[in-house]
């Protein structure tokens, strides 16, 4: 949570009907209505690759315009053997 904005992780989440990206996880940004009080959902974010147990969003951080999302247990790169040696993905707030 920084200042407006709050990310909620739920990496366990599963991909939905027909999407095997069985928990490949989701993280939420909402963003704080000043003048309701209340909290917005604002955007979903998804695991860029959607391959099953990637668990994006475990580690989460909110910069002055950018967001960080771990994958804690993504696959390496298409052909590489390594497993599970996780990600950070970037981006930014006003995309």
């Amino acid at each position: 949570m920084a200042d407006h904005r709050a990310l909620i992780s739920t990496h366990l989440e599963e991909g939905g009907l027909g999407d095997p990206a069985s928990a490949g996880g989701s993280v939420y940004l909402f963003e704080l209505n000043r003048n309701s009080g209340q909290w917005e959902e604002k955007r979903i974010f998804r695991s860029p690759d959607k391959r099953r147990r990637d668990l994006f969003g475990m580690g989460l951080f909110i910069g002055p315009n950018y967001l960080l999302m771990g994958s804690g247990a993504l696959d390496g790169i298409k052909g590489a053997r390594a497993r599970d040696i996780g990600a950070i993905h970037v981006y930014d707030i006003d995309d």
